[in-house]
């Protein structure tokens, strides 16, 4: 089994920022090695044969570990759900409204 062999460096990048001036902020950099020799990004994946988006997955995968994946409805609140004030008002409101039916039930009887 082949070994990947890829640095990840900082190095200094400019970066307009929102106010037009410029700033610097690390960015890594990665040198990729065959053999003791530093080769380019594109011949290092072919012959690894894996695609550039494999390569990035794996790269998360050892930055980060293993993360659920999460999908863009999570964590959000529906938009009929009722809130928690509103089911208490409610169910209040059927207790309440079953005991004065309850007594107007015996009083007709």
């Amino acid at each position: 089994m082949a070994q990947i062999n890829a640095l990840r460096t900082p190095a200094a990048h400019r970066t307009p920022s929102a106010q037009g001036q410029e700033d610097f902020r690390p960015r890594a950099q990665m040198k990729f090695f065959l053999q003791g020799m530093q080769v380019c990004q594109k011949l290092f994946l072919f012959v690894h044969a894996i695609s550039r988006t494999c390569f990035k997955n794996l790269c998360d995968f050892i930055s980060n570990g293993v993360v659920d994946k999460v999908y863009g409805n999570a964590r959000k609140r529906l938009h009929n759900a009722f809130s928690y004030s509103s089911i208490e008002n409610t169910s209040c409101f059927i207790v309440n409204t079953s005991d004065t039916m309850e007594y107007y039930y015996w009083v007709i009887c």
